[in-house]
């Protein structure tokens, strides 16, 4: 079950993976309430809760079950994306394992934060990606297994202010949805058109 929650409407689709195909058995919108939310930003939670009761109630009815998860997508008009640059050196040269490249991927991700934060004093991460992966100053496609001296790797990465995240957990905790996973329109859109090179 699925909800994406709109400044001007709220989707809800409910399917099941099959095949590495998603096959929608159903799907309602409904408009959002009059000032209920503001360029992605909710306004008034008791509003767009109120809608998304509506929805759950109206999904729920056509499958004859209750629903008690959700993944949810928020609009990304309050989004910022930076590009980072993560770097580690060691003393002697080191054979690259999963822990090294996540390590450096985050510290891509930490330093994009720091960037990122300016107008904001709390930010959410909502997506990072490694755009290209450096071993000893040469670009390279995998990182794993290779032997170096110092590694490094380009990041995006997608920050939120958290303030929009808790208002949409909030929603979701009055109508007795727990949230699994949380997307934004533009993640969700990267993830489905855009080839992982």
């Amino acid at each position: 079950f699925s909800l994406d929650i709109g400044t001007r409407t709220i989707k809800g689709l409910y399917g099941y993976y099959e095949d590495k195909k998603l096959n929608i058995i159903y799907e309602s919108s409904k408009d959002q309430l009059e000032r209920a939310m503001k360029d992605g930003q909710i306004q008034d939670i008791e509003k767009v809760a109120e809608v998304v009761k509506d929805l759950k109630e109206d999904i729920e009815e056509k499958l004859g079950r209750s629903l008690n998860e959700v993944v949810i997508a928020a609009a990304g008009r309050s989004l910022k994306t930076v590009i980072s640059k993560g770097r580690l050196e060691f003393s002697q040269e080191t054979t690259i394992d999963k822990e090294l490249i996540r390590t450096l991927e985050l510290q891509g991700v930490a330093l994009g934060e720091e960037e990122a934060i300016g107008e904001w004093d709390r930010l959410f991460c909502v997506g990072y990606k490694a755009i290209n992966y450096y071993l000893n100053g040469y670009l390279i496609g995998n990182l794993y297994g290779q032997v170096a001296k110092f590694i490094e790797v380009d990041m995006i990465s997608t920050f939120l202010p958290k303030s929009v995240v808790d208002s949409l957990y909030k929603v979701m905790e009055v109508v007795g949805l727990k949230v699994i996973n949380l997307t934004l329109e533009p993640i969700a859109a990267m993830e489905a058109i855009i080839p992982d090179k």
